[in-house]
C-alpha cells in the first residue's frame, strides 16, 4: 500500500476521489490553500511570518488602506491612481460619487487639474470648494482648492466596509500584476493574500 504524497491537492478538483483506488496506506497533503469545507489533520501549519522567519520566503510586504477623516463633510473619495504622461500634465484617477436619474453611484473617473468635483459630480453638495489645484506625481497626491489633499490608496468620506473589501481586492490585484510583470524574468513566484 503506497503513501501518497499530494503537492496542492485542491489542484485536482473531483479527480482527488481517484487517489482512493490506489488505497494508501496514508495520504500526505501540501497546500498554502486548503479548501475550507473539508477536515484534515493537520500535521503542521505555515503562516507568512513563520515562513518568512524561517527564512522559506525573502520578503513578505503589506498593503493598507487609509481611510482620512473627512473634515466635517461627508464627501467619498478615493485616489486610486495618479498618471504620469511624457507630453502632458500628470492626471488622476479619482473615485467619488455622482448624481444620476437612478441615485447616487460611486464612478471612476480621470481628472486633471481645474476639474471641478461638484460639476463633475452632477452639483452633489458635499463637493462643493472639491476644485483640483494639483496633481503631484512625485508624492502621488491630489490636492483641491478647499486645502484638502489625498493621497494613492487612501480613501475619504463615508466608506462602509463593503467597500474597503471592494477597494482591497481592486489593489491586491493591481499590486500582484505590477509585482509580477516585474519578477517574471527573475524566476520569482508572486504569492497575493
Amino acid at each position: 500500500r503506497p503513501i501518497l504524497i499530494i503537492d496542492e491537492p485542491q489542484r485536482f478538483g473531483k479527480s482527488e476521489s481517484l487517489f482512493k483506488e490506489f488505497n494508501p496506506l496514508c495520504v500526505l497533503r501540501y497546500s498554502a490553500t486548503h479548501k475550507k469545507d473539508k477536515k484534515y489533520n493537520e500535521v503542521y501549519r505555515l503562516d507568512a511570518i513563520d515562513a518568512y522567519n524561517q527564512k522559506l520566503v525573502k520578503k513578505i510586504k503589506v498593503k493598507g488602506i487609509e481611510v482620512l477623516g473627512n473634515s466635517g463633510t461627508n464627501s467619498y473619495l478615493f485616489l486610486d491612481a495618479v498618471n504620469i504622461h511624457p507630453k502632458r500634465y500628470p492626471t488622476a484617477s479619482l473615485e467619488f460619487e455622482i448624481k444620476q436619474k437612478t441615485g447616487i453611484k460611486k464612478v471612476l473617473r480621470k481628472i486633471t487639474e481645474t476639474d471641478n468635483l461638484f460639476n463633475l459630480s452632477n452639483e452633489l453638495k458635499q463637493y462643493q470648494g472639491f476644485i483640483v489645484k494639483e496633481i503631484n506625481g512625485l508624492h502621488n497626491t491630489v490636492s483641491f482648492t478647499n486645502g484638502i489633499t489625498i493621497g494613492v490608496g487612501q480613501s475619504m468620506g463615508e466608506v462602509d466596509e463593503q467597500h474597503i473589501r471592494r477597494i482591497q481586492i481592486r489593489e491586491t490585484i493591481k499590486s500582484h500584476i505590477e509585482k509580477e510583470r516585474a519578477l517574471f524574468d527573475e524566476g520569482i513566484k508572486v504569492l497575493s493574500l
